[in-house]
């Protein structure tokens, strides 16, 4: 490509006077020597003030006025309360709160089965059930349902027991049919 002298001259004048501009020596655009001396004075100010008047500042420190009083009896009456939780949490029954359908608690010695009857079951029909497998209810029905039946026979084997769960579990109408104590 071909260049006019007057394109090489402008041009050439033009690089020439940038770095003339470039070689002078720029002024700072900040004084850090001005800076760094108001900064020391300032801190030697604030120095001779905090050793001129140290028992006011105290003092000050001290009254913080109605709010901050508030706020420390507010701190002091939460952890009085944290505490008194704390120690309740402590010293609370370690007894659950829940009691299973197997837990003898509350119930006469004699029981031997639980039921639970379906709800669609009615009463006389349960009671025929029972009649004929010679149980009695001695206990329930409990916030599941759940009643506690007794053999009518002072002694009974593992046998009979055993006979008169898979007895209830063939009947009709029946949830839940276990011998109290566990599996027999």
């Amino acid at each position: 490509m071909k260049h006019d002298a007057d394109d090489g001259s402008t041009d050439l004048a033009w690089q020439r006077a940038l770095r003339q501009a470039m070689a002078e020596p720029q002024p700072p655009l900040t004084d850090a020597d001005a800076g760094l001396k108001r900064l020391m004075r300032r801190i030697d100010e604030t120095e001779s003030e905090a050793e001129s008047a140290p028992a006011e500042r105290r003092g000050r420190r001290r009254s913080g006025g109605p709010l901050v009083q508030w706020l420390v009896a507010a701190v002091v009456v939460e952890a009085i309360g944290l505490s008194v939780l704390g120690a309740g949490l402590l010293w609370r029954d370690a007894a659950p709160a829940y009691q299973t359908l197997s837990a003898p608690a509350g119930e006469p010695a004699t029981v031997a089965l639980r039921i639970a009857p379906a709800p669609t079951l009615r009463a006389d029909e349960l009671q025929a059930l029972l009649r004929g497998l010679e149980l009695q209810i001695v206990s329930g029905p409990n916030a599941a349902g759940a009643y506690g039946l007794a053999l009518q026979a002072r002694v009974a084997s593992a046998q009979q027991v055993a006979a008169k769960v898979a007895a209830l579990r063939a009947a009709p109408g029946m949830r839940l049919v276990e011998p109290v104590g566990g599996p027999r």
